[in-house]
């Protein structure tokens, strides 16, 4: 599964999440400011190893990031990583409770 983590940060776009982060002065407590593009790969990294240790799919966060496993142990296995600025989730059966 390395090379799998390998790929996705190789091809995730850290230059632009970074630039992101600056103009939003978006600080990191452990980095002391805002993350250097080192800090955010070791980071995305690090999501990336613990969301690919849990047996179901499962989504995993910190500092922005994302890191979401697609597929059981029997099933072919995905990885994906994000950067979220902003999300929401809202099901249709809530309106119906709420009624």
């Amino acid at each position: 599964m390395k090379e799998l983590i390998n790929e996705i940060t190789k091809n995730f776009d850290f230059e632009k999440v970074h630039r992101a982060m600056q103009a939003l002065d978006w600080h990191w407590a452990r980095s002391n400011g805002v993350p250097t593009l080192v800090e955010l790969v070791l980071c995305a990294q690090e999501l990336l190893c613990g969301v690919l240790e849990m047996d179901v799919d499962m989504s995993i966060g910190t500092g922005g990031f994302r890191a979401t496993k697609l597929g059981s142990k029997d099933e072919e296995k995905g990885l994906i990583l994000e950067f979220v600025l902003t999300s929401t989730t809202f099901y249709a059966k809530w309106l119906k409770e709420g009624e």
